[in-house]
């Protein structure tokens, strides 16, 4: 069981007692850090620079083709579409390898969720 989380407006201590949280009760987590659009960035580029939300939906749009990100990730079948052919990029993005700390920004375990569920990493 899964406990699924990205940052919003947590403090690094609220993030540290939620993990310890979680897994004092058996669960795992899946956590990204601004928020889970990092880890839909990771399906196009290596980046591992602090991004705030409003700069990820900018970079989001210029990926999609769209206007703004923000409206267009409520389509889930277009964006599931475009992301279904960029997965085995995200799974092997390097970047990934480099995050440990989830209290910096970027962070985002998602990859190791995917990879355990699916107990493979290529896509």
């Amino acid at each position: 069981m899964y406990v699924v989380f990205d940052k919003d407006d947590v403090t690094d201590s609220e993030i540290t007692k939620a993990f310890r949280l979680a897994e004092g009760y058996g669960y795992k987590v899946m956590f990204s850090n601004e928020c889970f659009e990092y880890w839909i960035l990771l399906h196009f580029e290596e980046t591992n620079h602090p991004l705030s939300r409003k700069r990820l939906n900018q970079r989001l749009s210029k990926h999609f083709l769209v206007d703004h990100y923000d409206r267009y990730k409520a389509d889930a079948d277009k964006l599931g579409k475009i992301l279904k052919n960029r997965i085995g990029y995200a799974m092997s993005n390097p970047v990934n390898e480099k995050m440990t700390d989830p209290n910096q920004n970027p962070y985002t375990n998602v990859k190791a969720v995917i990879t355990e569920l699916f107990q493979r990493t290529e896509f």
